[in-house]
């Protein structure tokens, strides 16, 4: 039995300057998938000429196995699992049930999904990574925000103390040239006053004495004179 043909691989000059490789009869505009297209067409030969082609059962065998395995990426190998197929089910005693559908996948599709999915998760750390530095950054500002506030309380508090010092000493000089009895030097003055009004009143009671004694006198000098008239 002879599945599929293997044709050689050759460039083409497509319209627009737009370099294009054949690989087994099929055109790819992608050097990688034409690479891959090489590989199979290796892999194909390689099954040809280990297998035997003629067996109905080991071309299923080998058929479902090279699906499980999903050694075809490109149209080449698509193009030969089809062929297998195909002749398979044309086999009276192979089920139809046993022969596994051919999974078709988009290599370029799919990587470029990976691709992007790729970048997403880059971007997404590349955001944590920022947004973390914004919250270091944001956190030193506060502090140092904080710290400037507590810096400036202490400067109004220090500058609030000198005026109070200040508000002080002038209040105490004041109450020193003033007449009037402020707390300061009420209790100087209260003493001051209670020490005059003893002195007038001691004044006073010596007065009041002499005044008495004095009268006493005149009082005896009269007695003395009564006594000694006839």
């Amino acid at each position: 039995m002879c599945l599929g043909s293997v044709n050689g691989t050759e460039e083409e000059q497509m319209p627009e300057n737009t370099q294009r490789v054949s690989v087994g009869g099929f055109s790819f505009e992608n050097k990688d998938e034409a690479e891959q297209a090489k590989k199979e067409i290796e892999g194909i030969r390689y099954i040809k000429t280990k297998t035997d082609m003629n067996d109905p059962e080991v071309i299923l065998q080998v058929y479902n196995k090279m699906i499980g395995q999903k050694l075809f990426e490109t149209a080449v190998g698509y193009s030969y699992l089809k062929d297998l197929q195909e002749y398979l089910t044309t086999i009276p005693f192979i089920k139809n049930e046993d022969i596994l559908p051919i999974p078709v996948t988009h290599p370029r599709l799919e990587e470029s999904l990976k691709k992007q999915k790729r970048e997403i998760a880059q971007k997404e750390r590349v955001r944590a990574v920022r947004a973390r530095q914004r919250e270091k950054n944001l956190a030193k500002i506060d502090r140092k925000a904080l710290e400037t506030e507590s810096s400036g309380k202490l400067k109004i508090s220090l500058c609030v103390n000198a005026i109070l010092v200040v508000c002080v000493v002038a209040m105490f000089a004041m109450a020193l040239t003033s007449d009037s009895p402020t707390i300061v030097d009420y209790q100087s003055k209260l003493l001051n006053r209670y020490a005059s009004w003893e002195q007038e009143l001691t004044e006073r009671e010596k007065a009041v004495s002499e005044k008495e004694q004095e009268l006493g006198i005149q009082v005896d000098t009269e007695q003395t004179d009564f006594t000694d008239s006839p």
